[in-house]
């Protein structure tokens, strides 16, 4: 706020600090003006009217001593807790006029008596003296002219209030009361009271909220953790009859939906950001949108300062460090190996970069306050005065990349965040700083960060986000040793359902009663709400142009419409499984959609969709998938035709009890047993049609037969058999474990990084190193067999292939008579290729190699690095990669 830019107030305020001049109690006036005037912005400027008029005081108080002693100082020195605040002593200068001298310890009292003490002692000659030495140099702060002047007619308007009195208490009484009639006036002008609605709660909430929500209307609970279901389409629908509130964290709530459910009047999002509801859908159709912004501030501001003492204290590698193999009792050689490597540091005088100071970051300034760090803060939408508040320093960005030793990322992402940190801004940060994201990964530069890291220019990164999520065991982040990943469970708390519930409840109260809500995302439908009036109708046009923009979705990942990684179906079935029971699935998915292709039900469910759904089974090769266009539906048990938006991977005996009503689905996805990735909205479409598919599915079993015990079949990974063929006479997995294993023996690929292939004979495929495994227990038959096209598995239940697995099929296409590819970290060759220095023949050997091509860093296993490894092996043999070896 501005200098008395609250007018009057600010008289006002300073006559808090004379309760003489008050007939009311100091609590009643303040709560008068705060609740008359207009929420954060009338706060405001209360709060700087109080601290101008604790000036104007100080001045008043001031000026009887001085005319009374005759003395006519040069400089206020100013001590005390007020001491800590430049901005109060910037203003003290003004207001009085005179250079203020702020003490850099401001503990007085203690001061004072160590004073006393050293004279007593006769340590310090007298108290003066001590004084001077025990406080040391102070800043000093000198007048502003301009403000001066502005002050100095503020100051003479508040004396001549506070000089009389018994006008000025009349004055403050009379503002009082206007404020209180105001507010009754509005008081009584709210209707009549509103019916009590029928309140729908699928997000979670604790019991004290419930019974908030019950004293508005009656509630039905039935939370989406509990139930393992997500609402939308016709469940939806089906669920919101006769419901006039709907209060949801994960529901998506679109347009078509809302139309077909004419009851509901208000739609709560137990999120920041709401995502999963239209919000220009609900404005057109008058059904005010409330969320919870702040709901797991708390939840994620303990992650981030969980995240800074474990990158400080290196507790990911501490923890490890007892559980490593060959420790005996009592080997203090390997303590003291952990006394040397193990060596942390204290966030004490740290100074902890924030970049975005909002409900989060504002969580994490007052938690790190005990800490004795130093928090600096970039948010382009809070001032320096707002920042100061808060416990931090306001500064640019760059500055405050340089400053910090470790960055945390609170910022939402825009159009203007999205990249905020990129390769020239991790370039500025400090050396060996640390980096945290607990907000979006929207926000930060991957590949940027990888580069950093590897390079050694950062020390460590903490991170709870990934641009696609779960980003894979084997993302090149997650290799690195330095690094601590989780999976976005920042706000993840059991205490979260108490926030948001207590936020929404409150707001709902508000809107019930007449009262503007605090958080409304569409705030101009909320002019003469009520419960029972009708929704407005939009036009035929306006409806369609809402129809024809992006929906919502479960998260702002799926919103923004991350690639998905296909889905694939085994190849070939295992020897080693009994061929009688894959005949027989294979026959009951054939029997199964056949029917599902020729159901008028699920023709008629299909009318306006568009979604695909892909099974695969893990234990089994088999898969089936289903199709719903535009009225049709199609099905089959081969390859479908184009992407799926949704693709689920789960064992034989899941997907049988999934359409038999056995299993829960979602129990199972929670669990980790049934993978699914793709449009978490789309994949909601199983929930509406699994009461038909569940019936044809049981009629395709009654025709086909019982499929057998499906739960007894091994586990993917639980044997070498299901794994992998068995090993053959001078089989090719053989000759390259050896090569593997000799490379590992001189140190050209490490335990876990790097990978080699060979050409499987007589077969368009490869056999290739698994993604993550240490190079040190390969054995010939765990290797993993892909399309030398694709890089896709080709058995059931194989491993994970290396994350490399398009680079090397590049290689080959290159390279038509390559019958091996081996991708190794020799560090000869990253120095050559980082340093850009040229290949020279220093000896014999060398004499044979050219001029070998090289590549800038590229992100490991991504088709454009497959792409540029084809493009220069067209006319070389070897290649060397900038960071990423040969």
């Amino acid at each position: 706020a501005q200098p008395g830019a609250a007018g009057q107030l600010s008289t006002l305020g300073a006559q808090l600090f004379d309760a003489r001049a008050l007939s009311l109690p100091v609590g009643e006036l303040t709560l008068s003006h705060l609740s008359s005037g207009a929420g954060p912005e009338a706060r405001r400027d209360l709060a700087r009217a109080v601290v101008e008029g604790l000036a104007y005081a100080l001045r008043a108080n001031l000026e009887p001593l001085l005319a009374a002693s005759g003395h006519a100082p040069a400089t206020l020195r100013l001590g005390g807790g007020l001491a800590r605040s430049p901005r109060f002593a910037a203003l003290l200068a003004n207001v009085s006029g005179l250079p203020v001298a702020a003490s850099r310890t401001p503990e007085t009292s203690a001061l004072g008596a160590a004073a006393c003490a050293g004279v007593a002692s006769r340590v310090l000659d007298d108290l003066a003296s001590g004084a001077r030495r025990l406080a040391g140099d102070a800043r000093i702060f000198e007048p502003d002219p301009e403000l001066r002047s502005r002050y100095e007619t503020l100051y003479a308007q508040w004396r001549s209030l506070h000089d009389a009195q018994a006008p000025a208490r009349e004055l403050a009484q009379g503002l009082a009361i206007q404020g209180m009639l105001q507010r009754s006036a509005r008081a009584a002008e709210v209707p009549a009271e509103q019916p009590r609605p029928r309140i729908l709660v699928t997000a979670a909430m604790d019991d004290e909220a419930l019974e908030a929500l019950r004293a508005l209307g009656e509630v039905d609970y039935q939370s989406f953790r509990e139930r393992m279901r997500l609402l939308s389409g016709d469940a939806l629908v089906e669920a919101l009859q006769d419901v006039q509130v709907l209060i949801t964290e994960v529901d998506v709530v679109d347009l078509d939906a809302v139309r077909r459910s004419p009851a509901l009047r208000v739609v709560a999002s137990c999120r920041g950001d709401a995502v999963n509801v239209d919000v220009p859908a609900m404005t057109a159709l008058g059904v005010p949108v409330l969320n919870a912004p702040g709901r797991n501030a708390d939840a994620v501001a303990d992650l981030t300062v969980a995240y800074l003492l474990m990158l400080a204290r290196k507790l990911p590698h501490a923890a490890e460090f007892l559980r490593e193999p060959g420790i005996e009792p009592g080997d203090m050689g390997k303590m003291g190996q952990a006394f040397g490597a193990l060596q942390g540091r204290e966030l004490w005088r740290k100074q902890i970069g924030l970049v975005g100071l909002g409900a989060v970051g504002r969580k994490v300034a007052e938690r790190l306050s005990g800490f004795g760090a130093q928090v600096l803060a970039f948010d382009p939408f809070v001032d320096a005065e707002q920042a100061s508040l808060a416990g931090a320093e306001a500064l640019p960005l760059e500055t405050l990349l340089a400053r910090s030793d470790f960055v945390s990322l609170h910022a939402p992402v825009r159009e203007e965040t999205r990249g905020l940190i990129g390769a020239a801004e991790l370039a500025r940060m400090k050396p060996g700083a640390f980096l945290v994201n607990t907000a979006r990964a929207a926000l930060l530069d991957e590949v940027a960060l990888l580069e950093s890291l590897k390079g050694g220019a950062l020390a460590g990164a903490a991170l709870d986000v990934f641009s696609v999520e779960p980003p894979g065991s084997d993302h090149p982040l997650l290799a690195l040793p330095n690094v601590i990943a989780t999976p976005h469970v920042a706000g993840n708390t059991v205490e979260v359902a108490s926030h948001q519930g207590r936020i929404i409840a409150d707001d709902l109260a508000r809107l019930l009663a007449g009262t503007p809500p605090l958080y409304a995302l569409n705030p101009e439908v909320l002019e003469g709400f009520r419960l029972d009036r009708a929704r407005p109708q939009p036009d035929a046009a306006r409806l369609e142009a809402l129809a024809a923009a992006p929906g919502p979705a479960v998260s702002d990942l799926q919103r923004q419409a991350q690639p998905r990684a296909a889905a694939t179906a085994a190849q070939a079935p295992h020897s080693d499984l009994p061929r009688e029971l894959i005949e027989r699935v294979e026959r009951l998915m054939r029997a199964f959609t056949t029917r599902v292709a020729d159901d008028a039900a699920l023709r008629s469910f299909a009318e306006g969709r568009d979604v695909t759904l892909h099974f695969v089974l893990t234990d089994l090769p088999c898969a089936c998938w289903f199709r719903l266009r535009d009225g049709a539906v199609a099905a089959g048990t081969d390859e479908p035709d184009g992407e799926a938006e949704v693709q689920l991977k789960m064992r034989a005996y899941i997907f049988d009890g999934m359409f038999t009503g056995s299993v829960n689905a979602m129990e199972k996805a929670m669990s980790g047993e049934l993978s699914f990735t793709g449009d978490a909205g789309k994949a909601m479409t199983l929930q509406q049609i699994q009461r038909d598919l569940n019936r044809l599915y049981r009629a395709a079993r009654a025709e086909v037969g019982d499929p057998g015990d499906l739960e007894s079949l091994p586990a993917p990974g639980e044997a070498a058999a299901v794994q992998a063929r068995a090993l053959g006479a001078h089989d090719v997995r053989e000759e390259l474990v050896t090569v593997v294993n000799e490379l590992y023996a001189t140190q050209l690929i490490t335990a876990t990084g790097g990978n080699v292939s060979a050409r499987v004979p007589g077969e368009d495929a490869l056999w290739i190193t698994p993604s993550q495994l240490f190079k040190g227990d390969l054995r010939p038959e765990i290797l993993v067999r892909i399309d030398a096209r694709t890089g896709k598995p080709l058995d059931p239940g194989a491993r994970s292939p290396s994350s490399e697995s398009l680079m090397h099929c590049a290689a080959y296409r290159a390279r038509r008579d390559a019958q091996a590819v081996i991708h190794a970290h020799a560090p000869h060759a990253t120095i050559l290729v980082n340093s850009g220095l040229p290949f020279l023949p220093i000896s014999t050997e060398a004499a044979f190699f050219d001029d070998l091509p090289r590549i800038p860093f590229t992100m490991p296993g991504t088709q454009d690095l497959a792409d540029r490894v084809e493009q220069a092996l067209e006319a070389s043999w070897a290649l060397l990669m900038q960071n990423h070896g040969i």
